[in-house]
């Protein structure tokens, strides 16, 4: 099968999708596709991927910094050019991942060349867009969701969500004109179930965490992830006990904000910034953490959840209807509502850290379930049925014809 994945961005720009996206085009791969992603080739991008054969990239420009840093949106210079440029692939299926210039011209080239799309609809753009840039945002998420989304729903074969969260979304949406197929996204999961004792160690030697207990949070560092929240809820905490340090692993432009507010308040030792981590670092970060948290309402399903529970951490994270399902409260991880279960609960954690065997057991098994091994045999089957219903669909509209 030749599969074309369009997507609004790539490596290096920060993005959930990305990671996904990744393990799309090494598991499809894998699985005897020919597989390749399409971008367009704004500086950033092109200079990271110029010599991969699985990245094709358009032309097209960066456009104003957009929502968040890190996130890159563009537009296109000739659709016309691009789209003759692309006909010479002969996919059998396109499969579209984000909402702006990129997803009409996958919807442009599924319809020129009359083959099956398959959409998945990745982030609630209205929730993440009014946390951001209030009104400006809700009137332009609002017009993503309704008129945007509508039209890949309307003309894909077959679209998908990760969670049930989006699930209901849609269906409130599209007022259940069309009903998505529930299908997580999968991580790799065999990094994250063995640990590597000598570089876990360097890591503790270069941060100074030896004989420290780490409260770790790994993200894009974002308004909408809380993590100010959290450390708020931590401060006294951290001021009475300097066996504690809360390590925040990621890049954005929210750190300096932090950094500043850390500063302020004399705890600028307690809290330690990686900066951008290289993906097989990662592992090695969870490893070494006692408890990883979150405050984040906005995830769409959470995958560096999904990725702390298959290391064996305890995740400890804000109460949200994207966890349903993952995190089973007190049996393979904790959730809180407000500040004073927050604290509870990281207490009850840290204290009794050797004591939780079973439940580290039970978020690995719950991690597993996530594999990329499940993922992408699920997706070869909705890729198929996309096939198919397309060419339904033509038989269809050549017997209303005659």
């Amino acid at each position: 099968m030749k599969i074309a994945l369009f997507a609004e961005n790539y490596y290096p720009y920060i993005c959930g999708i990305n990671p996904i996206l990744r393990t799309l085009l090494h598991r499809l791969k894998d699985a005897g596709h020919e597989v390749y992603l399409v971008v367009f080739n704004v500086p950033r991008v092109y200079k990271e991927n110029k010599d991969n054969p699985q990245v094709i990239m358009l032309k097209g420009m960066k456009t104003f910094k957009f929502i968040r840093d890190g996130f890159c949106t563009s537009f296109c210079f000739n659709r016309k050019k691009n789209l003759e440029f692309l006909d010479k692939y002969k996919f059998d299926v396109v499969h579209v991942h984000g909402e702006y210039s990129m997803s009409k011209m996958a919807l442009a080239y599924a319809k020129r060349n009359n083959i099956p799309l398959v959409y998945t609809w990745h982030s609630l753009w209205k929730d993440i867009m009014y946390k951001t840039v209030w009104l400006p945002g809700l009137l332009s998420a609002a017009y993503v969701e309704h008129i945007n989304i509508k039209r890949l729903v309307n003309y894909s074969d077959v679209y998908t969500v990760p969670s049930m969260k989006v699930y209901k979304r849609a269906m409130k949406v599209l007022h259940a004109r069309k009903e998505p197929i529930l299908l997580p996204s999968g991580i790799q999961v065999e990094p994250f179930l063995e640990d590597n004792k000598e570089k876990i160690e360097q890591i503790r030697y270069q941060y100074r965490l030896e004989n420290k207990k780490v409260i770790l949070f790994l993200g894009r560092v974002s308004r909408e992830k809380r993590i100010l929240t959290i450390i708020r809820y931590m401060k006294k905490m951290l001021k009475n006990d300097d066996s504690l340090r809360v390590a925040i692993v990621g890049s954005g432009i929210y750190s300096a904000h932090i950094m500043k507010w850390a500063k302020r308040h004399k705890l600028q030792d307690s809290i330690i910034f990686s900066g951008p981590v290289l993906n097989r670092d990662t592992t090695d970060f969870y490893h070494l953490a006692s408890v990883f948290v979150s405050g984040s309402k906005m995830e769409t399903q959470g995958l560096t959840y999904i990725e702390a529970m298959t290391s064996g951490r305890v995740v400890l994270a804000q109460k949200d209807p994207v966890l349903d399902g993952v995190i089973e409260d007190g049996k393979n991880g904790f959730t809180f509502s407000k500040k004073e279960d927050f604290l509870f609960k990281l207490h009850y954690i840290l204290e009794n850290e050797d004591k939780l065997d079973n439940l580290k057991k039970a978020a690995v098994t719950k991690g597993l379930e996530y594999s990329s091994n499940i993922y992408i045999e699920k997706l070869q089957k909705i890729y198929q049925e996309a096939i198919e219903n397309h060419k339904n669909k033509e038989k269809s509209h050549a017997k209303t014809t005659k």
